[in-house]
């Protein structure tokens, strides 16, 4: 029995072009695991009373048992969810939150995404060689992206744009 597998590889990695989003805040918390479902009505109070869109939400759970989130969101909304964090998060244990502000948000993906490794590599390699530093990435099958403080994609823009293709039409 003979089995053939085939991997999708260009020279350059094409991308659908890069999306650029100003004017952010970023909260990161650490939570107990164990409280994470005691917590579960502070994130359906967030979404039901008030209008607040994420540009990125992403959550982890961590070795030492804490839980680790990390949302992305329009800056007007800062205060609403300052107040929502001051009874849930009282930095014991281990616990934190924190806003950041203002913060950038860029985000790519491309045609061939899923059918190729090697994207995150890429990406991680760009922000090392040219030491740029982020505040949090998110990676799924199809897209890439990246959280900076203000100005930093400013910075970034020119070593991805080197670094991924974006298909010019004729």
């Amino acid at each position: 029995m003979m089995e053939t597998s085939a991997v999708y590889w260009e020279s350059k990695i094409k991308i659908f072009g890069f999306q650029e989003v100003y004017g952010l805040s970023l909260l990161t918390a650490t939570v107990a695991t164990e409280k994470v479902t005691p917590i579960e009505p502070f994130w359906e109070n967030l979404d039901d009373s008030s209008e607040i869109d994420f540009s990125l939400v992403l959550i982890q759970t961590l070795k030492d048992h804490t839980t680790h989130f990390s949302l992305v969101f329009d800056r007007k909304w800062e205060k609403k969810i300052q107040q929502y964090c001051k009874p849930i998060f009282h930095n014991e244990n281990k616990e934190s939150c924190l806003i950041r502000s203002p913060v950038e948000l860029i985000y790519f993906f491309g045609p061939h995404f899923g059918e190729r490794y090697g994207i995150v590599d890429a990406t991680f390699q760009i922000l090392a060689e040219n030491n740029l530093s982020f505040l949090a990435a998110g990676f799924s099958g199809s897209a890439v992206y990246l959280v900076f403080p203000e100005n930093g994609i400013e910075k970034v823009r020119p070593f991805l744009s080197r670094a991924f293709e974006v298909p010019k039409s004729k």
